[in-house]
Formats: structure tokens, C-alpha cells, sequence
């Protein structure tokens, strides 16, 4: 034990694998006997917001109190950068961690009586290591926050015994979502997702909401977990399921016969056919943002309308082309725009009129039948 600190944090302990700032600040009250952490931060002239939120003064002058290294506090706490954003271990985490209510895992507190970083993202859930759901409220129903006195105190209650916690089983989709994102820490075992790897851990975030809420099907509007009415590490898991098990060409499916089914036509194109998840992606600068995204867009939707220059989503294989316009269909068969269009009435492959911003649309099997015809005569 260390001779009293002179602000009167008379006891304290080391920092521990994975434990925060804040998760210290609350074992540090536990040991003090402190009822609140307002007690302690006041002992020690600490302020409890700037702390939690990473600024570097404040990390330096709680360590100075407990008599530790700052850059080990500060390696698996929210540290803030100059321009005042938020980074977990290294990842910009924007809006993604919790600073009001607080979660723990009964089990990994049976192991080691602290706090750890991962318990406090938005997107995790569960608990990978032992299989079951982070748990936010005491025994006694009073949810969890940093206010207390100790790791499982709160102030409605004398409770202190991680075995009056639940320690419901974690639906395993989630599970595995939650294992990925905190490889991707380096904290768990890594799955490889080319589409995931490729991504900074915050546009993951966000992406596998997208793509999780597109399993809904065909949408203008846009959707997301709290539009859907659905937790957000639900939606999160089924995006991922999606990414990680090569079903997106599934989803886009799904997406382009429900916009079919309202009506649509084909050759209305990417900004039509598949909704506002398009209109998402296009909005993250489509190939810029993922170029593994933008070939699975690309393949799908050549296979069913023709691909104009402006979409931007990369080059892509002449074998994956299942439609031409009318202009690439008479390039390819030798023929005028004019007899192209002529042929295509009479064959019916195409209608008379067409709707603004679209393009006539001949399968290439057609237009590759209708060359060999041509030559042939």
C-alpha cells in the first residue's frame, strides 16, 4: 500500500488489461469506500466528464493521484485528439461509445474485478469470451452508471454479488458480430471479411447497420436500426452474417425484385432499383469508399440493365455483362443506332416508348444472336 496521496486517495491499484480511466475511477472509489465517484473525483481534483472523455490533462492528473503512468491509462481508455475526436485503441469511434449508462459482464467479473474498454460500445453486445449479453441494470432494476461507488453498486441498493446478475445466453449471430468487432480492437480472434477488413472500424459500424436494415427489402426511404424499431446489434449481426457468408448478391436480389414487384423497371438503373441503399453507398463515394461493395453492385446489376460510364463502380469483366444499351447493342452488332432500335422493336425485345432517365435494354445473348444473323444474311 502507498503512503496517502494529498488529496486523500489513501489506497489505490494498478492499472489492469483492458480497464479504462473511468472503470479505474470506480475501483479506486470501491476501494476508498467512497458511496460516489463524486466523492472521489472531487478527492481528486479530477473532472469526472473530461476524464471519461479522454482529455489528456485530465488523464494525466488522475494518474498523478494514483501514482501511475498516464500512456497506461490512457492505452485502453477513449483518449480525445487535438480537434477534440474520440479514439479507442487507436480507431476513431465518432459517436459509438456510451457515456451515460454503463454494461459489464457478471462472468468476466468473476475472473477479474475490473471494468473493461468494450463494455462501454454502442455495437457490442454480448460478451464472445463467455457467450452471454452485457448486463446494464443491477438486481435490483436500477440500471448501472458511473455515479456508483464500486463496479455493481448503485444507489438503490446494498448489492454487491455478480451471481444475483442474469447471464442470459447471447444470441450467437450477435456473438459472432461482436467477436469480429473486438478483433478488430485486437482483443479477440480475427474471422477474415474482405469487406469488413478493407473498412475503418467506424464505417464498419455504420455499414453493417446499412447493409443489415437492407435485409428488409426494397425501400425508397432510408432505414436503420431505430427506424426498423430493432436493436442495433441485431441489425449489425444480420449485416454481417450477410458480409462475412457471401450473401449479399442474396440481399441486392431481394432489393431488385421487391423494387420489380412495386412497378420498377430495370432499366431505371442503380438509383432506382436498389433503393436507398444505394443511394447510401453512392453517398460514401461509392468505389472510394469500398471498391468490394462497388464490384458486388456492379455484377449484380449488370446481370439485369445495361451499366452507364457515370456509375463509377470500377471495371468489370465483359463475362459479367448480361444487358447493352441500345447504342452499345448496335456497336456490337455491326449496325446502325437507328436499325438497332428497329430490330429490337420488331423482335420485341425492347418497348416503344421509354421512361425519362432510363436506357433501352437488349440481353447480350440476343445482341450477340442477331450479329451472327446479320453476318450470316
Amino acid at each position: 500500500m502507498k503512503s496517502k496521496a494529498p488529496v486523500g486517495l489513501w489506497v489505490w491499484r494498478q492499472i489492469e488489461p483492458e480497464e479504462t480511466a473511468m472503470g479505474l475511477l470506480l475501483r479506486v472509489a470501491e476501494i476508498q469506500g467512497h458511496s460516489s465517484t463524486e466523492r472521489t473525483v472531487k478527492a481528486a481534483g479530477v473532472n469526472r466528464s473530461r476524464l471519461a472523455h479522454g482529455v489528456a490533462a485530465e488523464i494525466a492528473a488522475f494518474a498523478a493521484q494514483v501514482d501511475q503512468d498516464p500512456s497506461r491509462i490512457a492505452a485502453d481508455s477513449p483518449t480525445e485528439d487535438r480537434k477534440g475526436r474520440l479514439h479507442l485503441r487507436g480507431h476513431p469511434m465518432g459517436d459509438m461509445l456510451d457515456f451515460g449508462p454503463r454494461r459489464l459482464c457478471p462472468a468476466c467479473l468473476d475472473e477479474a474485478w475490473h471494468h473493461r474498454f468494450w463494455w462501454d460500445i454502442r455495437a457490442v453486445a454480448t460478451c464472445p469470451r463467455h457467450g452471454i449479453d452485457l448486463v446494464g441494470n443491477c438486481a435490483c432494476g436500477k440500471r448501472f452508471t458511473w455515479r456508483g461507488g464500486g463496479l455493481l453498486k448503485c444507489s438503490a441498493c446494498p448489492n454487491n454479488d455478480t451471481m444475483t446478475l442474469p447471464r442470459a445466453a447471447a444470441d450467437p449471430k450477435v456473438l459472432r458480430k461482436d467477436a469480429y468487432l473486438l478483433s478488430r480492437f485486437g482483443a479477440g480472434e480475427v474471422e477474415v471479411v474482405p469487406i469488413l477488413d478493407a473498412l475503418p472500424l467506424r464505417e464498419v459500424f455504420t455499414t453493417l447497420e446499412r447493409i443489415g436494415a437492407a435485409c428488409e427489402g426494397y425501400s425508397y426511404e432510408w432505414k436503420s436500426a431505430e427506424a426498423l424499431g430493432l436493436p442495433l446489434s441485431t441489425v449489425q449481426a444480420r449485416g454481417f452474417e450477410v458480409l462475412a457468408d457471401g450473401k449479399l448478391d442474396e440481399v441486392l436480389t431481394k432489393i431488385y425484385d421487391g423494387f420489380i414487384a412495386q412497378g420498377g423497371r430495370p432499366e431505371e438503373g442503380f438509383t432506382s432499383c436498389y433503393g436507398w441503399l444505394y443511394h447510401w453507398f453512392n453517398h460514401k463515394r461509392g468505389a472510394k469508399f469500398s471498391s468490394l461493395l462497388a464490384e458486388a453492385f456492379h455484377v449484380h446489376g449488370a446481370a439485369r440493365f445495361p451499366i452507364v460510364p457515370k456509375a463509377r463502380l470500377g471495371k468489370l469483366p465483359a463475362t459479367a455483362v448480361k444487358k447493352l444499351s441500345l447504342k452499345a447493342a448496335a456497336a456490337k452488332a455491326g449496325v446502325s443506332v437507328y436499325a438497332m432500335k428497329s430490330i429490337g422493336l420488331s423482335l420485341g425485345l425492347i418497348r416503344t416508348e421509354k421512361r425519362s432517365g432510363s436506357q433501352l435494354s437488349f440481353p447480350v445473348d440476343e445482341v450477340e444472336r442477331i450479329g451472327r444473323d446479320l453476318k450470316g444474311a
